[in-house]
C-alpha cells in the first residue's frame, strides 16, 4: 500500500468508527498547551488559531528566547512589530521555569499556547507545569509525509532528509511518554472550522465561529514561521491550502516509496492517527499516559544547547 493510501485508509476507518460520537464533553481547560511538530508542519498557524480569543494567549516560539539557537533569538521579534513590545515586558522578567505561570497571571488568561517545538523544552515545560499544579496539553500537528516532504523540497532540501527528520521527531516525541493528542494539518486546512472545533474540544478551549481566522486577532507572537506571520499583515489573508504537486517532485517522491525507512514512516502515521482529537481528549491522554521520561537524546540536546549558547555569547561579546 502506498503512503497516500495508508493515510486515507486510517482516515476513512476513523470517520466510520466515530460518526455521531462527537458529543460535548466537560473537559478541564489546559492552562499550558504545547504544540509539537518538526519545522514547517503548521505549528505557528495552530498556535495562532488557538490563541484567537479573549482568554488565550499565543506565545509562539518563546522557548528560543530562553534557549537561543540562532543569533536572531537574542532579540524578541513580536508579531505586533514593536521592538519594545510592552506585552512581553512583564512576562520575560522571570526564569524559564516560571514563564508560563507568569504569562497566565500577567494577562489573566485561561490558557497560553507555546509552539517552540523543541522536545527538550516541551519535556521541561511539562515538568514545570506539573510542579505549579497547572493542567497541560500536548498537541502534535502533523502533515501527511508527502506534503511534509514537499514543504522541504520546495525550499531546496532533499526528500530523504525531510522524511528522516519527520520520522526522527515523532519517534522521539513518542519516546517521551508525554500525553499526546494530534491533528492532521492536511485536514485542518481543508476543514478549518470543523477540525479546530475538535482540537478546542479536546483541550478545553472555547471555540467560536471564525476562531480559525487568526488574522482578526491582535497578536503578540514570538518568532514563528515567517509565511504565517506575513499572513497577519496581509490585505488578503487566507488559510493556505496545498495545490497540486509539481511533476518533478511527484516523480522523485514516488521513486523513494520502497526505501528502508518507509515502514517506520507508516508506523509514525499510525501512532499519530491513534492520538487524533476525534477520539481522545488531552485530559484522557493524561490519565492513560505512563510516567514520562527524559531519553538519552534529551541530555545530548541540553549539552549541545548550553555549548551553542556559550559560543554565541562569546561571538556577541567579540563583536561589541
Amino acid at each position: 500500500m502506498t503512503e497516500v493510501g495508508l493515510v486515507e485508509t486510517f482516515a476513512t476507518n476513523q470517520e466510520q468508527n466515530l460518526q455521531g460520537v462527537m458529543s460535548p464533553l466537560n473537559v478541564t481547560t489546559a492552562s499550558v498547551i504545547f504544540i509539537c511538530s518538526p519545522s514547517f508542519s503548521g505549528s505557528t498557524m495552530l498556535d495562532l488559531m488557538l490563541g484567537h480569543g479573549p482568554n488565550t494567549f499565543s506565545c509562539g516560539e518563546v522557548g528560543f528566547w530562553y534557549r537561543p539557537v540562532e543569533s536572531r533569538h537574542h532579540q524578541l521579534l513580536c508579531s505586533c512589530g514593536d521592538s519594545d513590545c510592552p506585552v512581553w515586558e512583564s512576562m520575560l522578567t522571570v526564569p524559564a521555569e516560571k514563564f508560563h505561570q507568569q504569562a497566565l497571571a500577567a494577562g489573566q488568561y485561561a490558557s497560553v499556547i507555546d509552539s517552540t517545538k523543541r522536545l527538550a523544552w516541551i519535556i521541561d515545560g511539562n515538568r514545570w507545569a506539573r510542579r505549579h499544579d497547572q493542567s497541560v496539553a500536548n498537541i502534535a500537528i502533523w502533515k501527511s509525509p508527502q506534503l511534509y516532504a514537499y514543504s522541504w523540497w520546495k525550499r531546496g532540501k532533499t526528500i530523504e532528509a525531510a522524511l528522516t527528520r519527520y520520522v526522527r521527531y515523532y519517534r522521539q516525541l513518542a519516546e517521551c511518554r508525554l500525553p499526546i493528542v494530534s491533528v492532521c494539518y492536511d485536514e485542518l486546512v481543508e476543514q478549518p472550522a470543523e477540525r479546530l472545533q475538535e482540537v478546542c474540544r479536546s483541550v478545553g478551549v472555547p471555540y467560536f465561529p471564525g476562531k480559525e481566522y487568526f488574522w482578526h486577532a491582535e497578536t503578540h507572537l514570538a518568532y514563528g514561521n515567517a509565511n504565517t506571520r506575513q499572513t497577519l499583515a496581509s490585505t488578503t489573508p487566507q488559510i493556505y491550502r496545498p495545490a497540486a504537486y509539481p511533476a518533478d517532485f511527484v516523480e522523485q517522491y514516488e521513486s523513494l516509496q520502497n526505501r528502508s525507512w518507509t515502514e517506520p514512516l507508516y508506523e509514525v502515521v499510525a501512532w499519530l492517527r491513534r492520538a487524533d482529537v476525534w477520539n481522545l481528549t488531552a485530559e484522557a491522554a493524561q490519565k492513560q499516559a505512563r510516567p514520562f521520561k527524559r531519553p538519552f537524546w534529551y541530555y545530548r540536546q541540553t549539552w549541545k544547547r548550553i555549548w551553542q549558547s556559550q559560543l554565541q555569547r562569546l561571538c556577541l561579546r567579540d563583536k561589541s
